[in-house]
């Protein structure tokens, strides 16, 4: 029996124990199309119906050169912003929250491995409104009798 859309949930630093090294900033993670003159057309969650955004990270507790190199997507509905130790210009130690992993197989003829699609919902400390809002909408912004008077 196939399970599609297996996602598991599962703890951070129990699958990154050193963290993850953020190389840039995330972009979207726009559909193939051949023509190269069409406009991008940013994917969508099949699950979630939230934007796919994707971030190249490096995994400092991984030594294997092929498996050192980590896609990251991200689910949101604004790109989230890396933040915490920045180690050079553009390259941060980051800490994903929501983390989900999907077994997928990887390479080709003999040489197949498992190999995992990482997902995420947000970065740790990130204030960039990339999480989803509060249930109640109302709770993050005061009501009209609330105003400041002058």
């Amino acid at each position: 029996m196939a399970v599609k859309d297996l996602r598991l949930s599962a703890p951070f630093l129990d699958v990154y124990p050193k963290k993850l090294i953020a190389l840039g900033q995330p972009e979207p993670d726009n559909e193939y199309n051949p023509n190269r003159n069409a406009a991008p057309k940013q994917k969508k969650d099949e699950v979630t119906g939230l934007w796919q955004w994707k971030l190249t990270c490096t995994d400092p507790n991984d030594t294997h050169p092929k498996r050192t190199t980590v896609q990251v997507i991200f689910l949101a509905e604004v790109a989230p912003i890396p933040v915490g130790v920045e180690l050079s210009e553009g390259v941060h130690l980051i800490e994903l929250e929501g983390l989900t992993l999907q077994p997928k197989v990887t390479g080709q003829g003999e040489f197949k491995t498992l190999g995992w699609t990482v997902r995420a919902t947000g970065i740790k400390g990130d204030t960039s409104g990339a999480k989803m809002p509060p249930v109640e909408a109302s709770a993050s912004r005061p009501t009209r009798s609330d105003k400041a008077v002058a």
